[in-house]
């Protein structure tokens, strides 16, 4: 074709993204169960143990000889069977709420419910570790969406109050699928009253496990029936099937039947599938127990495994590093045991995963990993495209760090830019981080958004000085202006990673949430270290943020005691590896001699595989 080249096909683009995660530990295998698989299967969604149970395979052969194969059209057109509605009224009734109405599957009862209950001019409060489902039923939803770091109710609270659009909602899983933690979704609830927002809670990992029965966590708190909540569910975990299921008022029913695309486009779900939820939970009403013996299983695990104790089926084990998550997960399997086994951009770093008597669905994380821009870098290489430099605490080296990495990646023949969002403690006029990197790396394509003349948090120090704060949008759009213009993006925060940098609290966890990035930790070298750098790790790997590896910022000259211990701790402690160390004094070289010494302060494998992917 005219015009178009012929060097680099489609195919050969494939081939080369295929060989670089393969080398990155990072290529995922389909691999296919036998009916006679001899392995106890502790990685499934099948909490209650009931895919196989009598009832239920009858109830799902009775449906097929009744209906047939498939639902033969949309629920609005010949999709809907009486046994649809009977499945509606029996989880409906199940979980406290008013009315219910099914899907295909919980990852469209999600789309359907977010989106037709939001839209252009509303607001959409998300947990920071919510699922895929309601991510992308936020990205879908026009609305516009403030990201909560996990769990974090004066976020959503200060969202919710100065928002400036009529409805909100805030969605949230209720056990979140990565660490099986549970979300406060009385305080949730009772923000959202306060302040006139739909609270929506994805019960995916609730139901069957948690309440009384295993009616959910919504049900456990005293929460079921109210009108304000609408609660999803699917039916493919403790229910043994597939599809999923809305469970709300009357009117929210009503509504998603003439507004829920996922609904209205979408074919019914088999009629086999819904005879076999009917069935799985007819056997849980009748053997309430069985949720009670998901958590005493989980405990089980959790001891043997070291683990925390579990509030969920969901038993996780994080191992920080991809490789170590597949070797584990081997290693199990050779003893006979087959456990889930999560990476990027499934988890962030490695787990290795469990549930009670199943296996969690670890689905939330996301990465920057598989991001990149092969026909621009040399060789068409796979690489980062945005990375988020971060920091333990103020003065740890993070500009240098940002500079070694620029200068790095442009001495790699990778085009650079460097976006610092907010800078505090310098007058107009005056150089700032910016300027230094520019000095240091010879990067020029350099972009400051904001800047406050008092060393304070960026947002307080916006309110005092009254310049207008930071828009979360406006960052993360000018970010994705540069990543369309460069091989790669620095994004380098204020202080330490949970620090507010403008309206609405957000934070670097925000950001790198939504521009699907990777984190580097700039730590320090001496005491107190092991403490903030575990802590800032901890807070990216609850957010589902990949932390892509630990650099110290500043290494003495001669090291003491506790330097070099550190060093040797440090992966041990958080679970990631230290891929790199500045020499103290760095910053004070020139540029050719900053320049020529970048590269060797990284690891040469860690420097090639994410920046370069050489």
């Amino acid at each position: 074709m005219p015009g178009v080249s012929t060097d680099r096909t489609f195919t050969t683009w494939l081939d080369d993204v295929e060989d670089q995660r393969r080398a990155a530990g990072l290529r995922r295998e389909l691999r296919p169960r036998t009916p006679g698989d001899a392995l106890i299967d502790l990685a499934s969604n099948d909490y209650l143990g009931l895919v196989r149970h009598p009832e239920v395979l009858h109830g799902a052969m009775t449906a097929l000889r009744r209906w047939g194969a498939g639902a033969t059209g949309s629920r609005l057109v010949t999709g809907s069977t009486t046994e649809h509605e009977l499945l509606e009224t029996e989880l409906a009734e199940f979980v406290g709420a008013e009315a219910g109405l099914v899907f295909s599957s919980g990852y469209t009862a999600n789309l359907g419910a977010v989106t037709a209950l939001s839209g252009a001019g509303s607001l959409i409060v998300s947990d920071a570790g919510s699922h895929a489902s309601l991510v992308d039923a936020c990205r879908l939803s026009r609305a516009r969406v403030a990201v909560a770091p996990h769990s974090d109710l004066d976020f959503v609270r200060s969202a919710l109050a100065t928002r400036p659009e009529e409805r909100a909602l805030v969605v949230t899983d209720s056990v979140f699928s990565a660490d099986g933690d549970l979300a406060p979704l009385v305080d949730l609830h009772r923000v959202c009253r306060d302040h006139g927002a739909f609270l929506v809670v994805d019960e995916a990992h609730g139901v069957g496990v948690r309440g009384a029965g295993g009616r959910g966590l919504v049900h456990e708190v005293g929460l079921a029936g109210e009108p304000d909540i609408v609660v999803t569910a699917t039916l493919s975990k403790s229910l043994a099937s597939q599809g999923g299921a809305v469970l709300a008022s009357e009117k929210v029913r009503a509504h998603l039947v003439d507004a829920a695309r996922t609904f209205i486009f979408d074919t019914g779900l088999a009629p086999a599938a819904v005879g076999a939820a009917r069935a799985a939970l007819a056997v849980l009403r009748r053997e309430p127990h069985r949720a009670e013996s998901v958590l005493d299983r989980a405990r089980d695990l959790a001891r043997f495994t070291g683990a925390g104790t579990p509030q969920s089926a969901v038993v996780s084990v994080i191992l920080g590093d991809p490789q170590r998550a597949v070797d584990a997960a081997a290693a199990c399997r050779e003893q006979g045991l087959h456990v889930g086994c999560f990476r990027p951009p499934s988890g962030a770093g490695g787990h290795v995963a469990s549930a009670a008597h199943r296996a969690r669905d670890a689905r939330r994380g996301r990465t920057g990993a598989d991001r990149s821009r092969a026909d621009r870098r040399p060789g068409g290489s796979l690489g980062v495209s945005i990375l988020v430099v971060t920091g333990t605490s103020t003065d740890v080296g993070k500009t240098v760090v940002t500079a070694a990495l620029a200068a790095a990646a442009r001495k790699a023949g990778l085009s650079v830019a460097v976006c610092k969002p907010a800078q505090t403690g310098v007058a107009p006029g005056e150089p700032g981080d910016l300027a230094e990197v520019t000095r240091l790396s010879g990067v020029t394509a350099v972009v400051e958004l904001a800047r406050y003349p008092e060393p304070l948090a960026p947002d307080t120090a916006a309110r005092r000085s009254g310049q207008p704060m930071l828009r979360f949008a406006d960052v993360v759009e000018t970010v994705r202006a540069l990543d369309d213009r460069h091989d790669l993006v620095l994004v380098e925060g204020a202080g330490g990673l949970l620090v507010r940098l403008g309206a609405e609290g957000f934070t670097l966890v925000d950001l790198a949430r939504a521009l699907d990035a990777p984190a580097v930790v700039v730590a320090a070298a001496g005491l107190g270290t092991l403490n903030h750098t575990e802590l800032t790790i901890r807070a990216l790997s609850s957010a589902g943020l990949a932390c892509a590896g630990t650099v110290i910022g500043s290494w003495p000259d001669e090291p003491g005691l506790a330097e070099r211990c550190n060093l040797d701790d440090l992966p041990a402690v958080t679970g990631v590896d230290v891929v790199g160390s500045v020499p103290a004094g760095s910053g004070r070289l020139g540029s050719a001699s900053f320049g020529a010494a970048a590269s060797t302060w990284f690891d040469d494998t860690w420097l090639k595989a994410t920046l370069t992917g050489l």
